[in-house]
């Protein structure tokens, strides 16, 4: 909480240092992928420690930036955003049950068991903040703008939930389960970003961005009990406009 109060300060005294600057109002998403790292994990018992991998997904979120100075802006947004991780449980066995919440593996099923994936996420309200250095311009030219974009984002988690899907098979034609939570979420998320933004001026008007950026959590997605890690890489495509520009018509 005292993390969250002193970014909000931060961010206040910015914006209101910001007032008079020009300003940028925007919308946009970020494709993302994410990984899971394991800090902690306690033995398996539903064959969910098998195998990680990442997931891929899209984060819708709007945007304020604002210029601070020359070469410099401060970019905040709000972002519903979801992260997380599958498991997979492999070399599916009969007479087994891998959860639960699924039924017993029996030689009833439709079709040809192969594995079974289990798909974690977490979903969460963020409020990430960018700081953008101007590294390149191409003012003359084509309007092309490059910036260095460290961050920091704080999270509220809304939901999460683990979704069983089975390959090959199926249970009585279902092969989707909406499981009953193993894990404890974290209510809350802090991470640090690292990028790089390009900004494109459409017109005097209208900017297009091109924002990758590295998601380096700070917090466990997990209260307790296990701890786990989830980075990301993604890619923000932002369309912004400028409230105090008029559009030039030819």
């Amino acid at each position: 909480m005292r993390i969250l109060v002193s970014l909000l300060f931060v961010l206040l005294t910015v914006l209101v240092q910001a007032q008079e600057k020009r300003k940028q109002f925007g919308l946009g998403g970020q494709v993302y992928y994410s990984t899971v790292f394991w800090t902690k994990s306690g033995e398996p018992t539903d064959s969910l420690n098998s195998m990680d991998h990442g997931v891929t997904g899209i984060n819708p979120q709007l945007w304020f930036m604002a210029e601070l100075d020359r070469g410099q802006s401060i970019q905040v947004g709000l972002q519903y955003s979801t992260t997380g991780f599958r498991r997979r449980a492999a070399n599916v066995q009969y007479k087994v049950q891998y959860h639960p919440d699924l039924p017993v593996i029996t030689d009833n099923l439709q079709g040809d068991p192969r594995h079974i994936d289990f798909f974690y996420r977490s979903h969460y309200i963020g409020i990430p903040v960018f700081y953008n250095r101007e590294i390149i311009a191409f003012r003359k030219s084509i309007s092309l703008h490059y910036y260095f974009t460290p961050g920091i984002s704080f999270g509220f988690l809304v939901y999460d939930k683990t979704v069983a899907r089975t390959r090959g098979f199926g249970f009585d034609g279902k092969n989707r389960f909406v499981l009953n939570n193993i894990y404890e979420g974290n209510p809350f998320n802090l991470q640090l970003h690292l990028g790089g933004r390009l900004e494109y001026w459409l017109s005097s008007k209208y900017r297009t961005h091109f924002q990758p950026v590295i998601n380096l959590p700070l917090t466990s997605v997990f209260r307790s009990g296990d701890k786990a890690y989830v980075p990301s890489f993604g890619i923000n495509l932002i369309l912004t406009m400028d409230p105090s520009k008029e559009e030039v018509k030819d």
